[in-house]
């Protein structure tokens, strides 16, 4: 735009996509993860799908951004949609720098499933109507996603009605797990 005073703003924030961001401290996972949100409108439905998003390496969070704010226009409001920054990407930072952080699919997995129940038991356990959460993931978040199942506890197994993985080879992607540490570190995780 070459005159600044007759152009719009086009300039787009977390809250264009998502009503809530909120930052999520769990000491045993020795993380405060970045959290994006958006609750469903109160509503008097059978059942209300909850969309938890991961994300792929070098991605954010926000990797959704577009999506949650379509679902949610789409479902006129009737759903809720969840996204984090996994740890070493966006703004999810260790709480204890001195403790090591390891990068493998164990310690996803663990992130994943104890930010979920978090979000689970906070913000959605007020939620009157049935939910029915679908875990999608992007590349090595699909990975992730596929591996959670069994380690979310019973009665959100009994919540969970599918997976959607995108763009995803797994065995790629847990390969390349030994090596996330360093692209990590020559990949900016934040931009304007």
């Amino acid at each position: 735009c070459r005159d600044p005073e007759s152009c719009e703003n086009t300039s787009t924030s977390w809250g264009d996509f998502f009503s809530k961001n909120e930052i999520v401290k769990i000491d045993h996972r020795n993380f405060s993860f970045n959290t994006y949100y958006t609750l469903p409108k109160p509503e008097d439905a059978a059942s209300i799908p909850v969309f938890i998003f991961h994300h792929g390496a070098g991605s954010s969070a926000l990797t959704f951004a577009n999506l949650s704010r379509h679902l949610c226009d789409k479902l006129e409001g009737k759903c809720a949609t969840f996204a984090f920054d996994a740890r070493g990407h966006g703004q999810t930072r260790p709480i204890d720098n001195s403790k090591e952080v390891k990068y493998d699919l164990d310690s996803f997995v663990s992130d994943f499933v104890a930010v979920t129940e978090e979000f689970y038991c906070k913000k959605l356990s007020p939620v009157k109507t049935k939910l029915s959460l679908i875990l999608v993931g992007h590349s090595l978040g699909g990975s992730i996603c596929t591996s959670s199942y069994i380690n979310f506890s019973a009665y959100l197994q009994k919540s969970i009605l599918g997976v959607a993985m995108l763009d995803i080879v797994e065995e790629a992607a847990i390969l390349a797990l030994a090596k996330v540490d360093q692209f990590l570190l020559h990949t900016p995780n934040v931009f304007r």
